[in-house]
């Protein structure tokens, strides 16, 4: 009997809990999130018009303020901020433009407001949003003669800055993830997103890259993230 009335109590307590975590007007949410990122894009390197990957796979961190709106029905809309820093991991390409061993590096960080779809109850709790705002990419590309080759200038093969830039862009932003809840105020999950600028970016060479016969990288510059996360909800009113 005592065992029995226990075992009711827990349930009892779990759904009241996890009422308690549902989603409702004035709701907000505070998240952490780290794990892979890459891109598949691909620099068009000038004057020839080849094509160089612009990096592998690598890392990704950021951070997540999200607060959220009563409607009628499902899902609940919820506005906020987004920031993310992607660095894909150094790329080593044993042909740069014919006859180069050149490392690449490229990092990425991205600053946006979102618009954010959710599933507001249960323990699993889907969502979708979409996010446009302001990014800032930066390339280090440097590269030595390969063996056989030398710089044309001094017939020496040191290591020689191509590339040294940066560039801010508007991208647009698209997500979608599942957030698992621990109990009425932490939850974890998973989220997968990709990041695209509106319009192709130009790098330009440095005066070594200049000298090398290198001329301006045109770029769309595609960033993805598989991340994993966990958070916080506050606040919130009955409806």
């Amino acid at each position: 009997m005592r065992k029995s009335l226990t075992s009711a109590l827990i349930g009892l307590v779990s759904i009241v809990g996890y009422a308690r975590a549902d989603y409702q007007k004035g709701s907000q949410t505070f998240e952490w999130s780290g794990g892979l990122s890459g891109t598949i894009s691909k620099y068009d390197l000038q004057p020839g018009g080849s094509q160089e990957q612009s990096a592998d796979p690598g890392y990704g961190w950021g951070g997540q303020y999200v607060y959220y709106f009563a409607l009628r029905g499902k899902p609940l809309l919820g506005v906020g901020i987004d920031g993310m820093y992607s660095h894909p991991s150094d790329r080593q390409s044993p042909d740069f433009g014919g006859n180069l061993n050149a490392d690449l590096t490229a990092h990425y960080s991205v600053i946006e407001p979102i618009v954010k779809l959710v599933y507001p109850r249960g323990r699993l709790r889907p969502y979708i949003f979409s996010g446009l705002g302001w990014e800032n990419t930066s390339i280090l590309i440097s590269g030595r003669p390969a063996p056989g080759f030398a710089w044309q200038d001094t017939l020496t093969s040191e290591d020689r800055t191509l590339y040294d830039t940066s560039h801010n862009s508007f991208v647009i932003t698209g997500a979608v993830g599942l957030d698992v809840f621990i109990n009425e105020t932490f939850f974890v999950g998973t989220e997968f997103r990709s990041t695209s600028p509106l319009y192709k970016v130009t790098y330009h060479p440095t005066s070594a890259g200049n000298a090398a016969g290198f001329g301006d990288i045109n770029s769309n510059l595609e960033v993805w993230n598989l991340l994993f996360h966990m958070g916080i909800k506050f606040g919130g009113s009955a409806q």
